[in-house]
């Protein structure tokens, strides 16, 4: 099979057509003509009349759809007879192997629609719902024929997925596809046990009007992004109406890459009910189990929960957020505690003045006035050195609000690596510093002191509240806008110079301890290489 698909889109290449819709119209012309023509009972020969028949048959149940052919009657026979009898969804598979990671479409790998496939079997839906369908061909036939007792309806909003799919699943009764894009205006005559639905990124809210049709004992299971769980703004809105309105049963974190190359942020499965049974929600982390065989890996990998914890349903609706690593984390005992603490809390978008660097680009790095700080410069005890900055030739104006102040807490956003330092002064008056854009400056007001700040940032619990934030899976990646979200205990001016003037002590001691531990070393160190010395020759004077 593999053979004459290669030969069909070697084929379509020569007359210049290599786009994957394109080249997909193409063959759905084809099916879509090969299936009429095979209901009708009629034998296919390479006779020139029966060509013409294919050709203007073709022309009639197609161009309406799909526009004029790019060819002659000669060149769709050809092209008819290499797809004829060619699986449709092994061909489309095929075709999505060969996009460029650049040109790459959001697809539920197999393994994660197989684990919704499992739910399915758990549940045991009478109508299911899955919007969105085309993200889940690498699966879905295996997923539809493994709940045969569930009626599905498969939503797509593209033309040509509609008949795709319309055309792989015309022989099954328990199967409706629908032309419609989800939006929050959801038909909610149609009520669904079960709803499965991997929206496009940034537009999750549709989860809201896809709960509305739920039956009362329905559940919905939504693959979403990082930010649906601590965000700001709608996402706040968005988790305040699913608490508010339904039940959260469950939040597990996917594996890491689950949507590579599409995307390297952090995924999550969100399932919630209509019915507020359970007294806990499950938090914990999904992960795909290794097989040694790489041809059938994809087929053999299945989804598995790795770690997992139960929180009351009344301690879940205390959280604003809903950051899964918190809650998993070894100090998640310390984490809830200062989360649900009464302590009064400000978030630093109430403090502070937020704001990334500038993006320098390589060409732009020349001599220059204005030193730019990047995450190179700053050390793993926060400490910046001005050995080896870059430098760029620019009019101050064009970097003024970029420019920085003494006190500024300058916190990597980028890379691997967390880092955070304050910026002080110095002495190269006719220098102006700037940070990069790798790094995001906390520039903060009069009533609170910075080292009080970054000490807590830099904290145990610090360290993970800032790396909730992450929305990358394995290079950092933050926001801004998400670092202002974070809260700092309140504590009055009087106890911030105390804790500063304790770590600065603590600090100092461990620093001059260490100097003489290293002084003492080197000593004993070079005293054991010396007898090492005078071993041989006392051994030459025996």
């Amino acid at each position: 099979m593999e053979s004459r698909i290669k030969e069909f889109l070697q084929l379509l290449s020569s007359r210049g057509i290599e786009e994957f819709d394109v080249i997909l119209n193409e063959m759905l012309r084809i099916k879509i003509t090969e299936r009429k023509l095979k209901q009708q009972g009629r034998l296919i020969s390479a006779t020139i009349t029966t060509r013409e028949e294919i050709f203007s048959s073709m022309k009639t149940l197609t161009e309406k759809e799909f526009g004029y052919f790019p060819g002659d009657r000669d060149l769709f026979f050809e092209l008819y007879s290499l797809g004829d009898g060619l699986d449709l969804f092994s061909f489309t598979k095929y075709l999505l192997a060969l996009e460029k990671p650049k040109n790459s479409k959001l697809l539920c790998p197999k393994h994660v629609t197989m684990h919704i496939s499992q739910v399915l079997q758990f549940v045991q839906p009478k109508r299911a719902l899955i919007t969105n369908a085309e993200k889940h061909l690498l699966g879905l036939s295996d997923l539809v024929r493994a709940n045969a007792d569930t009626e599905f309806m498969l939503t797509t909003a593209q033309k040509s997925m509609y008949y795709l799919l319309t055309l792989v699943f015309a022989e099954n009764q328990s199967v409706t596809i629908e032309q419609v894009a989800v939006t929050n205006d959801c038909d909610t005559d149609k009520q669904f046990d079960f709803i499965f639905t991997l929206p496009d990124f940034y537009k999750e809210e549709i989860i809201k009007g896809l709960a509305k049709q739920l039956t009362d004992e329905g559940q919905l299971q939504a693959i979403v992004p990082a930010n649906v769980t601590f965000s700001g703004g709608r996402y706040l809105e968005l988790r305040k109406h699913l608490v508010d309105n339904y039940q959260v049963d469950s939040i597990y974190k996917l594996p890491e890459h689950t949507f590579r190359p599409y995307t390297n942020v952090k995924t999550y499965m969100l399932n919630i009910s209509k019915m507020r049974t359970s007294k806990a929600v499950l938090i914990g982390q999904l992960e795909a189990n290794q097989t040694q065989d790489n041809d059938k890996m994809e087929d053999d990998r299945r989804l598995q929960i790795t770690a997992s914890r139960s929180i009351t349903q009344g301690k879940f609706q205390q959280f604003a957020d809903w950051k899964v690593e918190l809650l998993l984390d070894a100090e998640a005992q310390a984490i809830e505690r200062f989360v649900l603490q009464k302590k009064s809390k400000f978030k630093l978008k109430d403090i502070a003045e937020i704001f990334r660097g500038k993006s320098i680009k390589k060409e732009d790095i020349k001599p220059g006035e204005i030193k730019v700080i990047n995450i190179s410069n700053i050390d793993k005890h926060g400490q910046i050195s001005d050995l080896d900055l870059d430098s760029i030739d620019e009019q101050e104006r064009k970097v003024d609000r970029y420019r920085l102040t003494d006190g500024d807490i300058l916190i990597t956003c980028r890379g691997t690596v967390n880092k955070i330092a304050i910026f002080n002064k110095r002495n190269q008056k006719h220098y102006i510093y700037i940070p990069s854009a790798n790094i995001i400056v906390i520039r903060l007001k009069e009533y609170i002191e910075n080292q009080y700040v970054k000490i807590f940032l830099e904290s145990p619990v610090g360290k993970k509240v800032i790396q909730s934030y992450q929305r990358g899976t394995i290079v950092m990646n933050i926001n801004p806008s998400d670092i202002g979200e974070i809260e700092i205990p309140v504590v009055s001016h009087a106890k911030q110079l105390q804790i500063i003037k304790r770590y600065n002590e603590e600090h100092q001691y461990y620093l001059e301890e260490k100097k003489k531990l290293e002084l003492r070393w080197n000593y004993k160190r070079a005293e054991i290489y010396e007898s090492i010395i005078d071993t041989k020759l006392d051994m030459r004077r025996q």
